[in-house]
């Protein structure tokens, strides 16, 4: 019976990279653009992404982009909490 769901759950890691690469991308145009709100919610949702996938190299990835958002928007101590 595990066996039947492991094709399902190799997939679903296949569209969670996907999502994450889309989402990531997504971020820093939107950061580019100036687009705070978006781009912190998409923070949010890469941080989910790399939680899901137990990745811990995505994990330090999202956690500096989300300081340097910190940084940007003038949050400076939970940017320093953050880092």
């Amino acid at each position: 019976l595990a066996h039947a769901n492991a094709p399902e759950l190799a997939l679903g890691k296949e569209i969670d990279i996907s999502l994450y690469d889309l989402y990531l991308n997504r971020s820093m145009v939107l950061g580019l653009l100036g687009i705070r709100d978006e781009q912190h919610a998409d923070l949010a949702i890469l941080t989910n992404l790399a939680n899901r996938l137990d990745d811990d190299e995505r994990r330090v990835e999202v956690a500096n982009r989300l300081a340097n958002y910190l940084l940007i928007v003038g949050n400076t101590e939970e940017a320093l909490a953050v880092a």
